[in-house]
């Protein structure tokens, strides 16, 4: 499992085990300096917490834990120690997912997928309803469409494979294909995890969040 750690105190360092994983920790400040329990008021924690509300409203539906440090150090008040951030073992982002809890419009991406370049003019914003609009105890997924370039036939059956191996908790699912020219467009629905770690590293590009089957009937 991945780890974000986030210290309300100094840093002076960390013991690992070797693991493929990621380790990435957020302190207060580094060991030669003293980080004082609250400064204006408010705790280094609260801080932290106060910047990704803020960029939790500025239309992304993920944010990786970099991103988190280089607001939280753009933002440090005076009197205030420069943050402490620290990466170990993994090489891979740590990517964490907001709850669409209000209409957002991330930036139009390219898309891309599993080495096949590809490019689109399509991006649609991506929109959601409040929170207390959705209906209750059903997980919201992430529909995207992918562009994946050669012959239609043959990309659609690797891109097959590649979702069968991927993480069940992910329930990454084909909706549908069609061929367009000299390439195939798929339509892929995915948790909001899934989504996240994937756009980390492969360009997506996200249509709509959707709940539930699809209310087309199929016979």
């Amino acid at each position: 499992m991945d780890t974000f750690c986030i210290l309300d105190c100094c840093y002076s360092g960390t013991a690992i085990a070797s693991n493929p994983m990621t380790t990435h920790v957020l302190a207060a400040c580094g060991s030669s300096a003293f980080a004082r329990s609250r400064v204006n008021g408010i705790s280094f924690t609260q801080r932290v917490a106060q910047t990704m509300r803020k960029l939790s409203h500025s239309g992304k539906i993920s944010i990786s834990t970099d991103e988190i440090f280089n607001a939280v150090q753009n933002e440090t008040p005076r009197g205030c120690y420069i943050p402490r951030f620290s990466s170990y073992n993994g090489v891979n982002p740590i990517v964490l997912p907001f709850h669409i809890t209000s209409t957002s419009t991330p930036p139009s991406l390219g898309i891309s997928s599993s080495g096949h370049t590809s490019s689109s003019s399509l991006g649609p914003a991506l929109h959601s309803r409040p929170l207390s609009q959705l209906p209750s105890g059903r997980e919201t997924h992430v529909l995207v469409l992918l562009v994946l370039e050669g012959n239609p036939k043959l990309v659609v059956q690797d891109f097959e494979k590649v979702v069968e191996n991927l993480p069940a908790k992910f329930k990454v699912k084909i909706t549908d294909a069609y061929e367009t020219n000299e390439s195939a467009g798929v339509f892929v629905r995915m948790t909001l995890e899934a989504y996240a770690r994937f756009s980390s590293s492969v360009e997506l590009d996200a249509l709509l969040p959707v709940i539930g089957p699809s209310l087309i009937r199929t016979t």
